[in-house]
């Protein structure tokens, strides 16, 4: 049975003895402002997947790659999804 991915990241977090509040601070080092909010819709699936920039600081800042991160949720073939850079804008 595979995990939703809040729960994946809900659980690491604990894992790392981290708040919601703190884990928000550790991702918004990584640019874009992210509230504590924001990561308890996560957490509780009210936001099921975040934007590929987002869920890479979450990653990042949960000390994980996101591939694995992925995988962990149930994401089959997440380390080649993620290999490849999104497409450009023309």
């Amino acid at each position: 049975m595979s995990t939703s991915l809040g729960a994946t990241i809900r659980s690491r977090r604990l894992q790392l003895g981290l708040t919601q509040e703190q884990l928000a601070e550790r991702v918004s080092a990584g640019g874009e402002y992210v509230r504590q909010s924001e990561i308890s819709r996560i957490e509780s699936g009210a936001v099921s997947l975040p934007r590929r920039a987002r869920l890479e600081r979450i990653a990042q800042a949960l000390e994980i790659p996101i591939g694995e991160l992925l995988a962990r949720s149930g994401w089959s073939d997440a380390d080649q999804f993620f290999a490849s850079p999104p497409p450009s804008n023309p």
